[in-house]
């Protein structure tokens, strides 16, 4: 048989070789990866550059783009993070409903974009979802794969192999597969697949310990990067119901004054949420408030101001997560127009959203 291989076959599954062997030892970047062998290939002369370029306008490559740009507007508007919510309102604390449910969303989404920009997508979601049931991450994590894998099946713009067998259809005159041809078995495939993690899960999951969390307020959600210990940390508060009652109204800006702690977000009858609120904004009685400070000083405006503490965050605990929210450092650059204007004339809370 090896007497029938050209010389330019034996090429060929050399390149194939060399490229699946950099792909397992990770020594370069997949995208660098991918770059070499399309230069490669021209150099070898086993394509010529007129068809190496012809690649890059096929219908695979485009929709495979269009799909990655899909992915990444989904992940730029924050919709994943408001799925968590009624994903933990309908499973409650069962693991399994919750394998269910996460498995389902991870799986319809991976039928209209790519199988690792869904399944990266839920990551954060997972790893809080992981941190409040006290559940294994593990166990979360190889149903959302398999999941994202499978959901790929469900429609043809879902997985990228699919995609490509669609445009080689085409010079053999073959009729290509429509949008939901492929759905009946991706369904079953998905269908299948989940029902084997939940009833097999317990016997096929990796087992892994839960980190505990901190069960006190002083070490609550919030953490700060050490270079801004200094600024302390997130805390949330709840006023009391007299709050207001015999006293002049209190104001962001004196809370600010008098504790030296800098108010992040606010709630506002009957259940708004308000975020870098202004310094004139009135704090009511019993709304939830978030500040940033050191322990001392919380603490303190705590004991004077008849406010609780709360164990870490509550009632924004998914608005001010790690992949939502944070503290940032920045310079002013040279000829910058900030440069001799004011905090107040910059307006940085209604312009850009930030605390200042």
């Amino acid at each position: 048989m090896l007497q029938q291989l050209t010389p330019d076959m034996i090429l060929v599954m050399l390149m194939i070789g060399v490229a699946v062997f950099l792909f397992v030892v990770e020594w370069l970047r997949v995208d660098v990866v991918a770059i070499l062998m399309m230069v490669s290939l021209p150099l070898l002369h086993l394509v010529t550059p007129k068809e190496a370029f012809s690649g890059l306008s096929s219908n695979a490559v485009v929709s495979i783009i269009a799909v990655i740009i899909i992915g990444d507007g989904l992940d730029r508007t924050g919709i994943i993070n408001r799925l968590v919510a009624p994903i933990l309102r309908l499973a409650g604390k069962s693991q399994s409903r919750i394998v269910i449910f996460i498995s389902l969303t991870v799986a319809t989404i991976s039928s209209f974009m790519q199988n690792i920009g869904a399944a990266a997508l839920f990551l954060p979601a997972v790893q809080r979802i992981s941190k409040n049931l006290k559940i294994p991450i593990s166990n979360l994590l190889m149903p959302i794969g398999f999941s994202a894998i499978l959901g790929g099946t469900v429609t043809l713009v879902g997985s990228s192999p699919l995609i490509l067998l669609n445009d080689l259809l085409i010079p053999f005159k073959l009729k290509p597969f429509g949008l939901f041809d492929v759905t009946p078995v991706g369904l079953a495939l998905v269908g299948s697949g989940i029902a084997c993690f939940v009833i097999f899960g317990r016997f096929i999951l990796p087992k892994s310990k839960v980190e505990e969390a901190p069960p006190v307020a002083e070490e609550q959600a919030g953490e700060t990067d050490p270079l801004f210990e200094d600024l302390g940390r997130l805390w949330e508060l709840k006023t009391a119901k007299d709050y207001t009652d015999y006293r002049d109204p209190i104001t962001v800006d004196v809370l600010r004054r008098q504790y030296l702690v800098n108010v992040v977000a606010l709630t506002e009858p009957p259940d708004f949420k308000v975020f870098n609120p202004a310094p004139e904004q009135e704090v009511c009685s019993l709304v939830d408030v978030v500040v940033r400070g050191q322990k001392d000083d919380v603490k303190r405006m705590a004991r004077l101001e008849g406010m609780d503490i709360k164990e870490g965050l509550d009632v924004f605990k998914a608005d001010l997560s790690d992949d939502l929210a944070g503290v940032l450092e920045a310079v002013v650059a040279p000829r910058s127009a900030m440069i001799g204007r004011t905090i107040e004339h910059l307006d940085l809370r209604r312009r850009f959203g930030v605390e200042p």
